[in-house]
């Protein structure tokens, strides 16, 4: 989503990153109860996930403030590009 939002919308990288951060709420209750519906969702594993990710956001978001566009831009693309390579090698 973050690329999309600063290539096509036009957004800088700081405000793609926090629009997307906003966006992980709705897309994630529609998927809860998509597949709470389904009676799939494993509750313990979601609840550590979800404690993580709690925690993760608000360092994150925190962090997001204090970096600079060129520096942000640069993290993110490299950990894009690890993201493609373990990708391509099947991890």
């Amino acid at each position: 989503m973050v690329p999309l939002l600063v290539l096509w919308a036009g957004l800088s990288q700081r405000d793609a990153h926090a629009v997307s951060l906003g966006a992980i709420i709705p897309i994630s209750t529609a998927g809860a109860l998509t597949f709470g519906a389904a009676g799939e969702i494993r509750l313990w594993e979601a609840l550590a996930v979800a404690a993580g990710s709690i925690a993760g956001a608000q360092a994150g978001a925190r962090l997001l403030v204090r970096t600079d566009e060129r520096r942000l831009k640069l993290a993110f693309g490299l950990f894009l590009l690890i993201v493609a390579a373990l990708l391509a090698v099947g991890r």
